[in-house]
């Protein structure tokens, strides 16, 4: 495995061999996100992906992933949908490539533009992104989510990876009491402090305040709790909690749409209402709303995520739903199927 120093710091634990490759340093980054604030809305996602995804990152990778390749000499690579080094590495080496689709229906902007300048910085032609659409590709999205998007990219179906829990969940402070539902609510761990996400919080905060549920919201490393205010009585705040141990114990989550917890929660038979931010979150919460299994609130308004709470808690519909999605993805492939899925589209 090769990933950035950030992460590989994470990897030893998971008892995976792998090498650090070259990532961004926080001036890099800084001086680089300082113009997404200044662009139209409708700029900022093109900035990101043609800028940093298509050029910053890749540009950064490949120096020590061609070293990899001469070294350990892999048969296949196995690369995320924007990580585009693996994809230039292939090319380079003629080793073949797949993907892992973390995006649903891989409805990303188009990147043929931003790869084909990069290919030709490493003496390759423009092939108007044949190599990004043609790559065998595995993804956790079941089929009707897909539907309900209008997609149609035959993927390889892969089941939700659980972590074994290794403690029990302490749910005392916040799933007490009896009768009541206890929902989860997320916006992931990068969300930030900006005053986007500060609404956000705020407003999902004021939907829930008295409602008859227990509440376990949590915030990630780099919001001010302070800058929140009033926090309901209701309402317990976690810095961070393994999904997976939270999920078995709620009734319902509310996330703006990643697609981590949107695939945890329908995996674990969950219905979601969901509040989309930014990304490839508003795809997510149409799918959701598509399939039944909940309800998009594209605005953070309080009164309007109040009401697709309770309406998700009390019509069975979106828990049937649910259980039905849950279903659906128990049937895609374990992660060895799936490998060997890859292998035999890259062998053909």
């Amino acid at each position: 495995m090769a990933t950035t120093q950030i992460m590989s710091e994470r990897i030893p634990a998971l008892g995976l061999e792998h090498r650090p490759v070259g990532g961004t340093t926080d001036e890099e980054d800084k001086a680089f996100f300082s113009q997404y604030a200044h662009l139209p809305p409708n700029d900022r996602v093109p900035h990101i992906m043609d800028g940093f995804f298509g050029g910053i990152l890749p540009r950064k990778a490949l120096p020590d992933l061609r070293r990899i390749a001469e070294d350990w000499k892999p048969d296949l690579i196995v690369r995320e949908e924007i990580e585009y080094g693996g994809l230039i590495l292939s090319e380079l080496t003629g080793i073949p490539h797949s993907k892992v689709c973390i995006t649903l229906g891989n409805r990303l902007e188009n990147m043929a533009d931003p790869i084909d300048r990069l290919r030709q910085e490493y003496g390759l032609m423009p092939d108007w992104g044949a190599a990004i659409d043609s790559a065998p590709t595995f993804t956790a999205f079941p089929a009707s989510m897909e539907a309900a998007l209008g997609t149609t990219d035959p993927r390889a179906k892969v089941r939700v990876w659980t972590a074994p829990e290794t403690r029990p969940m302490e749910t005392s402070d916040w799933r007490s009491g009896s009768g009541s539902p206890h929902l989860y609510m997320t916006f992931g761990t990068v969300v930030g402090s900006s005053d986007q996400a500060k609404r956000m919080f705020r407003a999902v905060l004021d939907a829930v305040a008295g409602m008859d549920a227990h509440v376990l919201m949590t915030t990630g490393a780099q919001m001010d709790l302070a800058a929140l205010g009033a926090i309901p009585a209701n309402v317990t705040l976690r810095e961070f909690v393994p999904q997976n141990e939270v999920l078995p114990h709620v009734e319902a989550v509310l996330c703006h749409g990643g697609s981590g917890t949107v695939l945890g929660a329908l995996s674990t038979a969950l219905p979601l209402v969901v509040t989309p931010i930014a990304a490839d979150q508003p795809d997510n919460a149409k799918a959701v709303a598509g399939i039944g299994a909940g309800i998009e609130v594209p605005e953070p308004d309080s009164a309007a995520i109040r009401t697709a709470l309770t309406s998700v808690l009390s019509d069975p519909r979106f828990a049937a739903r649910a259980r039905d999605t849950a279903e659906e993805m128990k049937a895609h492939l374990g992660i060895g199927g799936a490998v060997q899925e890859m292998l035999s589209g890259v062998s053909q």
